[in-house]
């Protein structure tokens, strides 16, 4: 029986003895001849009577021997009642008998004298009744003192000493720039709850009323409202989620909205915390707080729950707790509570969960909770990848995305002071407004932390160092991962803040570090896909491992790495590499400052084996594997030069071991292999494309390992390939001297003839047929000055090659075309331009080596003649009839189309080239040029002057 079934029953009891004692006492007065008012008699025996029925309805099965006790005796009780009973029936009709008639009434009491030992034995056997109650009633009280205090004992078993520190530790939510998002959710809930009563016609201002409120908020407060289950607050590290939690979870509007899902709602909440203890921040910690929070103040359900299992009443701590039995206990704790009350519970941090159990513990329990309808369950989290894959079908909303009004707001508040002082003007603390905005982003524990004090770097050093121990220190593995990571992050800016190589592909300032960069960098797997140019790309699986790889350094990296959308390379949005353009980045400018400039941030660095070597080569290796899959999907190909300046800029300084070496000379392989497959292109716009020996000549180290035992004819080959056009003739060092030398030396022949297509753009190619003497002395006289110079001057060095090159040349009777870029595509110019009198820029000149040698002795400074006496002294004694001639010249014809003429008779036009030679030496503009213009278009008619030798060209035809 319960307890209020076992005091009714004692109740009852007691009163059956006390008006059984008395009804014995009066019945004994009686036969002793006193005399007793009936209406007391007769009113105390009926009382009786009534208290031994009660006790006979209250007697059922017995379940402890307190209970067995107390039935005897009611049973003991309800007897004597009876027999007492007769006794006054007959007293009171002896009574009746003897009225008025005192012999009836004296023969009466002599005839039932002998009772009286009964009436005395009745009395007695009460008395002992009375007694075995009051033990029982004490040990009653007894029990009922051991019970609550089992109850407080159970109770006490899930608390833990830290459960609140948590919450406590959060920033309160007046104190954070939240004012925006919290009156949203106000007035979302005014809203919500003034139109709730309104009839139809309300509706369109319903409406009005929710666009005007932040739509996030509006869907959660009809999830509030709702039926539904689960419901998902994500935002960045610092963004304010343990706030938004504590205030949602405290305030008088969130309980106003449940109860429009049920007015009898209870609110629980939990709050991880990865630094913290192990109850912090695992599911024992969970369970043993909601467990807490919905026994407190219920007694029943705690007597419930006990008798449901009865190794409760052994338990002390927590720690005496199986997480099974916990699981088990709080499944049927929320079976019991929810037969009296909804509950909503708060859970905020799953990500900073950390258990044995790992993550399928906050799954499973996720998934208990929708067992039951009347719970829902709102949780925080960052959104990492195993999160979304169980969340993301929940209804949520994004904190760090709504509170950049709030930020401003409590910027301007925190610089008011300055500006009421006149420390600086409104437009600057406006400026300094954006800028501290946009250095947060989105994060207000940052901006709470630049404009609290002077000690800011201190505490943002602590937050950094904070978030990397959440990784905890049982996970090497993952620090390794983590550290790796962010060494490759570091790397690549440190790479791109160099000068020396921001021109290089996949470092320039807007070049960010992309998923498959990295990717491709850190796995070998999909390092060997695509870095291998023979290779086939499997792409829908290149995409899953870039996706694994992006859930690892979310997972991995405590926060500090953060991924942001980017123009997709690919714009299908159904192409599986759609999304390999998310660039990486550091979730604040200040965390790369940590990592490289104190002991903390140097402290996660070491975790990171990699040598600084090793990690720019494999860096290198993701802008490769970035630079192939363009050459795949657009035909797009970079210049080899773009990326070979890694090497001598940076690797090759970097070397410090055997093993850096190999991977230098690895990576050396692969862009020959992306060369020779055309991924990477020449630069040179020719086609066939040159040796690569003759892409790196500026690249000593490189050119070393390419020309090492070239037979004559790949050496000659390299030497026609030489980027005389890369060469910073003003830098000695850049100067490939010695590579000349060398490649003269294995029998490099400067005048065999070579042939290649040059392409000016797409629409302009020319054959050529040259040699590399030529081409060295066409580009350092003629093409590196055709835009004019007034210091022109011809570098030693040149003088040196040339001198070089003429050792190994038995003749040198060669001619070619001197062409200017307007004879080559003069449609490229302006307008006006076309009707331009200046004949020479459109004059195509030929001349002979001697010619070009001329030139070179002529723009030699003095000084350096006398230091290369011998050198010039040769190179006269080559120079035989240096010679030069007008052979092209493009006029318009009477319908103003452009057209390109061969010259004929060289007699007519000897004045205009001896005109511009003069021009050439003396870098001065004097002479009539118009006349010859004048001149050239009187004799386009004539063929025995000038030929036509292209296609016309009409400009307002063929606009680009």
């Amino acid at each position: 029986m319960s307890g209020f079934e076992a005091l009714g029953m004692a109740c009852a009891v007691f009163q059956t003895i006390s008006f059984a004692q008395e009804t014995t006492r009066l019945c004994v007065d009686i036969y002793r001849g006193l005399k007793t008012p009936d209406s007391i008699f007769q009113v105390n025996a009926s009382s009786m009577i009534e208290a031994a029925v009660r006790v006979k309805a209250s007697c059922k099965a017995a379940t402890t021997p307190e209970e067995k006790c107390l039935i005897d005796v009611a049973k003991e009780c309800t007897s004597a009642a009876a027999e007492l009973s007769d006794e006054v029936r007959k007293i009171t009709e002896l009574h009746k008998k003897g009225k008025g008639n005192i012999i009836s009434a004296a023969r009466g009491g002599v005839t039932s004298f002998w009772k009286k030992n009964k009436m005395n034995s009745l009395d007695n056997g009460l008395r002992r009744h009375t007694e075995t109650m009051q033990t029982l009633l004490i040990t009653r009280v007894c029990d009922q003192n051991e019970a609550g205090r089992l109850k407080q004992r159970f109770l006490k078993s899930f608390r833990f000493q830290e459960m609140n520190e948590r919450v406590n530790a959060v920033t309160d939510p007046e104190d954070a720039c939240f004012d925006r998002v919290l009156q949203s959710f106000e007035k979302t809930t005014h809203d919500i709850l003034v139109n709730s009563s309104r009839n139809v016609e309300s509706t369109t201002r319903l409406e009005r009323s929710f666009g005007e409120a932040d739509p996030l908020w509006s869907s959660f407060a009809d999830w509030l409202q709702s039926d539904g289950q689960l419901f998902w607050i994500q935002g960045k590290p610092g963004s304010g989620k343990s706030t938004l939690v504590k205030y949602v979870a405290s305030k008088k509007v969130t309980q106003t909205l449940l109860k429009q899902w049920n007015p009898n709602t209870r609110i629980l909440s939990h709050f991880f915390w990865k630094i913290g203890t192990s109850l912090q921040n695992d599911i024992e910690g969970l369970y043993c707080s909601l467990l807490h929070q919905l026994l407190k103040g219920k007694d029943e359900l705690t007597s419930s729950t006990m008798d449901f299992f009865p190794s409760s009443k052994s338990k002390k701590s927590c720690h005496d707790w199986s997480v099974t039995e916990l699981n088990s206990l709080l499944t049927k704790v929320l079976e019991l509570a929810t037969n009296q009350e909804h509950l909503c519970i708060f859970i905020d941090g799953l990500d900073e969960f950390v258990g044995d159990s790992g993550q399928d513990a906050i799954i499973k329990i996720l998934s208990d909770f929708k067992r039951f309808t009347k719970v829902k369950v709102c949780v925080t989290s960052r959104p990492e990848l195993w999160l979304k894959e169980e969340l993301d079908m929940a209804p949520n909303l994004k904190l760090h995305d709504l509170t950049a009004p709030d930020m401003r707001k409590w910027v301007h508040g925190r610089l008011q002071q300055f500006e009421t002082k006149l420390t600086f003007s409104l437009d600057l603390s406006s400026d300094l407004v954006e800028q501290l905005l946009e250095k947060a982003g989105g994060v207000f524990l940052w901006i709470r932390l630049a404009t609290q004090s002077n000690n800011f770097r201190k505490k943002l050093e602590d937050l950094y160092y904070d978030m990397w121990k959440r990784l905890g220190e049982d996970e090497p593995l993952y620090r390794k991962s983590a550290a790796t990571y962010m060494h490759f992050m570091v790397g690549f800016r440190s790479m791109k803040d160099d000068k020396a190589i921001n021109r290089c592909a996949g470092f320039r300032h807007s070049n960010p570090l992309t998923v498959i960069k990295m990717a491709c960098a850190c796995r070998p797997d999909i390092r060997k896909v695509l870095t291998t140019a023979t290779e086939d790309i499997d792409y829908k699986m290149l995409n899953v491992l870039c996706e694994t790889t992006k859930n690892q350094i979310l997972t991995n990296c405590s926060g500090l790495l953060e991924i942001y959308r980017s123009t997709p390379y690919f714009r299908t949005p159904d192409h599986p590499l759609s999304k390999i353009g998310d660039r990486i980045d550091f979730v604040h400018r200040t965390a790369y400052d940590f990592l490289i400039g104190t002991e903390a941030g140097q402290k996660i660095m070491s975790y990171s084996e990699m040598s600084d070597c090793e990690m720019e080569v494999l860096m290198v290796y993701g802008v490769l594997g970035v630079l192939r899959i363009l050459h795949l999907g657009f035909d797009a190909r970079r210049e080899s030069t773009a990326v070979t300046r890694l090497l001598t800029r940076r690797l090759l300084t970097l070397q410090r071991s055997d093993g850096d070496r190999q991977k230098v000379m690895d990576l050396w392989s692969t862009i020959k292999s992306f060369y020779a497959n055309g991924i990477l292109a020449c630069g040179f716009r020719r086609w066939p494309p040159p040796p690569i020996a003759s892409i790196v000549a500026t690249i000593r180290p490189i050119f070393e390992l390419e020309a090492k035992d070239l037979d004559p004819n790949e050496a000659t080959g390299v030497l026609q390939g030489m980027p005389w056009h890369e060469i910073q003739w003003d830098n000695r060092s850049a100067i490939p001297l010695s590579e000349v030398q060398t490649l003269l030396s294995q029998g490099a022949e400067p005048t065999a003839a070579v042939s290649y297509i040059s392409m000016y753009y797409s629409y302009t190619q020319i054959g050529k047929r040259t040699t590399a003497l030529w081409e060295f002395l066409h580009h350092t006289q003629w093409a590196m000055w055709e835009a004019g110079s007034e210091k022109r001057a011809t570098p030693p060095q040149v003088v040196e090659i040339a001198v070089q090159m003429l050792r190994k040349c038995p003749r040198i009777d060669q001619h070619g075309m001197l062409l200017r870029k307007e004879v080559l595509y003069p449609w490229e110019k302006s307008k006006h331009s076309y009707y331009s009198r200046d004949i020479c820029t459109k004059a195509g000149f030929s001349a002979n080596v001697a010619y070009l040698l001329d030139l070179m002795l002529w723009y030699l400074p003095q000084q350096d003649k006398a230091e290369l006496k011998d050198q010039v002294q040769f190179i006269r004694s080559k120079i035989e009839d240096p010679k030069i001639s007008l052979r092209t010249v493009v006029l318009r014809n009477d319908e103003q189309v452009l057209q390109r003429f061969q010259i004929i008779d060289q007699q007519l036009f000897q004045g205009l080239v001896e005109l511009m030679d003069s021009r050439e030496r003396n870098l001065e503009h004097v002479g009539d040029l118009g006349q010859w213009y004048d001149k050239a278009l009187s004799l386009r008619k004539d063929a025995t002057s000038m030929v036509s030798i292209e296609y016309e060209y009409d400009p307002e035809k063929n606009k680009m």
